[in-house]
């Protein structure tokens, strides 16, 4: 039997390995960079979502300053952060500190209101035992009531790590925001001397772009409808209940508009902390908001929200959930939240393909195609002026041939 014996080159057996080591090397190096690399991705994402404000500044301020616009962009969200912060955390940190002091008292009043209570305290000689365990509780509650605050700001060190990542995303964001027309402009004149290539890649990132600025407009308007409706309802309330203020209706209307950012359980989570707010006033005015609020969501997620984001993502819901699990699965409520971008991205790209391959199946049976398309300028994201579109002078026009 002949023996077939296969030689491998050194050069090429040499070349095999070293790319295998490089390979190797370069996920070793993303493993190791993942939360550089997490964080990069993160403030570039955020970039995006401002930049179109940015921009909207950039354009109408004096002087047409993107440093300046970005400035006041951003002392716009940390207002907001601030007004949530100090309108909500001193109102639950007051009524949970009244709760636990007047817990005591409220016990030692369903006792001698409660005749089933006395009644089984005495049957089995619990009383001693039962005026011992409210002694230890009302000194106790009092500590915890006392100490309230300071517990407040040893939960808030524990947030040191967290604080110093946002400032650290917070600053990032700000350099790719006034640094981006510039990178962007290096980019596709560096990585692209096809100018025919450049002009369809960049009428991919233009619809890319598109996607996400347009997932973050409609679900900002949806947040609006539902944040406005919330802070009416509050506002009614508190003309029949006088336990709460008026000023509560601004609280709630911040809470909503923030928590219906985050996909899914945003609403949930916001409705709820309204609910816990109002209830720490009014428990039947909490009541009546959880009814309304029922209501409220099945009008908006029924009929609101999919009229505005339909216009928008042009994605079917199934594809949105799918997007919203796989994202949630992978990287928690931060996955979740950019899931839906992500996944109009890849659309965009799924469209291109399918457009391109059905492209050259017609000219391939020798119809006529008009595949013309408008090209962005050389900066189509990170600009300061206003998109002008020029037709390309691309060869994608084929005409049928004529037939006898």
């Amino acid at each position: 039997m002949k023996n077939n014996k296969i030689t491998v080159d050194t050069m090429t057996f040499v070349r095999f390995w070293l790319v295998i080591i490089g390979l190797s090397a370069v996920i070793g190096a993303i493993f190791l960079a993942r939360s550089a690399i997490i964080t990069i991705l993160i403030s570039f994402f955020l970039a995006l979502v401002l930049n179109r404000p940015v921009s909207f500044l950039a354009r109408h301020l004096p002087g047409k300053s993107r440093v300046f616009a970005t400035s006041v962009s951003y002392l716009v969200i940390v207002a907001v952060i601030v007004t949530i912060f100090f309108s909500v955390v001193p109102i639950i940190t007051e009524q949970v500190s009244n709760f636990l002091k007047t817990l005591p008292d409220t016990i030692h009043s369903l006792q001698s209101t409660s005749n089933w209570l006395g009644g089984f305290l005495r049957q089995y000689n619990l009383e001693a035992g039962w005026n011992s365990w409210l002694k230890d509780l009302e000194s106790q509650i009092g500590n915890i009531a006392t100490n309230i605050g300071g517990l407040f700001i040893n939960a808030l060190n524990g947030l040191i790590g967290v604080i110093l990542n946002a400032i650290f995303v917070s600053v990032l964001t700000f350099l790719i925001l006034i640094e981006g027309p510039e990178w962007e402009e290096k980019f596709w004149r560096l990585l692209y001397s096809d100018k025919e290539r450049r002009a369809h890649h960049q009428s991919i990132a233009r619809k890319m772009y598109d996607v996400v600025s347009n997932y973050v407009s409609g679900q900002m308007m949806v947040a609006a409808i539902s944040a406005t409706m919330t802070a009416a309802c509050v506002a009614i309330l508190s003309q029949f209940f006088p336990a709460l203020a008026l000023p509560l209706a601004l609280t709630a209307w911040l809470v909503i508009f923030m928590m219906l950012f985050v996909p899914i359980f945003g609403a949930f989570i916001g409705g709820g902390l309204v609910v816990l707010l109002l209830a720490l006033y009014s428990w039947p005015a909490a009541v009546i908001y959880l009814v309304y609020f029922i209501i409220e969501q099945q009008i908006e997620n029924n009929i609101v929200a999919p009229k505005i984001q339909s216009k928008r993502l042009n994605m079917s819901v199934l594809t949105v959930l799918i997007a919203i699990i796989v994202g949630w699965q992978v990287a928690g409520i931060l996955g979740a939240l950019v899931a839906i971008p992500v996944a109009g991205c890849v659309m965009v790209l799924v469209r291109d393909f399918m457009k391109r391959r059905h492209i050259k199946k017609t000219a391939a049976n020798g119809e006529e195609i008009d595949a013309s398309n408008e090209a962005p300028s050389i900066v189509i994201v990170f600009q300061t002026e206003k998109r002008q579109f020029v037709k390309p002078q691309l060869p994608h026009i084929i005409k049928k041939p004529d037939q006898k």
